[in-house]
């Protein structure tokens, strides 16, 4: 995860996007993006808590680094399937899909999600940090997409609670 820490990137995203080809990781942290100075783990820049949800969340059958074995069959695709992943509900819905991932909401970023989905165009929607700490905690969170082909959707996470939802 150091590697990517020099270079700005976010670990919990390429765990994610690589999870299928990877048996094994080595994590690091480094004191700052652009350099490889390293230091203990959880004093630089390397967002642990996402990586190590996002680890835990692919699976794996990774059994010992003298007995490697294929990844299990019962591993979540990378695109998400996590316990700690959040759902959102899309008004006037044909096709999106709205997903956040655990790793997101622990990384203390704000996110921008493509809901395309199954539709043939996409739209986005873009949570800020407060609305990510929020959905963790199961309030309520509404936001709008962007605007395509003159319409938009609002995207609503725990939308089962009694509560009305904070917009952002």
């Amino acid at each position: 995860m150091g590697w990517l820490g020099t270079q700005g990137v976010s670990s919990p995203s390429v765990i994610e996007a690589c999870a299928p080809f990877v048996r094994h990781t080595h994590v690091k942290d480094v004191k700052a993006a652009g350099k490889h100075d390293t230091c203990f783990l959880g004093e630089g820049t390397a967002a642990l808590a996402g990586v190590v949800l996002t680890v835990s969340g692919c699976g794996g059958g990774y059994s010992s680094p003298s007995s490697p074995s294929m990844p299990s069959s019962s591993a979540p695709s990378p695109s998400g399937g996590s316990a700690s992943d959040e759902s959102g509900t899309i008004s006037n819905n044909h096709g999106h899909v709205a997903m956040v991932t655990g790793a997101q909401l622990v990384a203390g970023n704000a996110v921008q999600l493509d809901i395309r989905g199954s539709a043939d165009h996409t739209h986005t929607v873009t949570l800020p940090i407060e609305a990510l700490k929020a959905i963790q905690g199961g309030q309520p969170v509404a936001t709008d997409s962007t605007s395509v082909s003159s319409h938009v959707h609002t995207v609503t996470f725990n939308s089962d609670s009694p509560d009305s939802p904070s917009h952002y």
